[in-house]
């Protein structure tokens, strides 16, 4: 199968796992497999945790040649305003300060080692909706060590 199809099917994945999942398909972390992916780690999906309240999810895929591609979830019902600041490229959302913290949280963990710049990590990013938006925003910034002290 093309890699960039393959991407996209693991983008609209997103929709079915996690919290508000459209089909209610399991999550086993390390175990759950979809086609040469395996879920690796997803952002909090606890119904007071902050990612939730945000309307954020990500999810983490390992491949089989070892990429690892992080997948965002597009808005959901009534989230729709959060997507405009992306647009233009703002960091200074909550989902898009959760989207690097995620990435880092991937970028950090990957090969149980701390990596020390995670620009160098092999991740491929994808999304949906505001889930492109999401990954584009990540992909195009060299700063990955926004915090939440910087987030408007």
């Amino acid at each position: 199968m093309n890699a960039n199809l393959f991407k996209a099917i693991l983008a609209m994945d997103s929709y079915n796992r996690g919290y508000g999942e459209g089909i209610k398909l399991p999550v086993v972390l390390n175990t759950t497999k979809l086609g040469n992916a395996t879920i690796a780690s997803q952002s909090d999906t606890t119904a007071t945790g902050q990612p939730v309240l945000a309307g954020f999810y990500g999810i983490s895929y390992q491949l089989a040649g070892g990429e690892k591609v992080i997948s965002y979830r597009g808005t959901d019902a009534g989230e729709d305003a959060a997507a405009y600041p992306i647009a233009v490229g703002s960091t200074g959302t909550a989902q898009g300060r959760m989207a690097f913290e995620f990435y880092n949280a991937v970028a950090t963990a990957q090969n149980g080692y701390i990596s020390i710049d995670p620009r160098l990590a092999n991740i491929s990013l994808t999304g949906h909706s505001l889930g492109g938006g999401l990954a584009g925003l990540v992909g195009e910034n060299d700063n990955f060590n926004i915090t939440k002290s910087q987030v408007m």
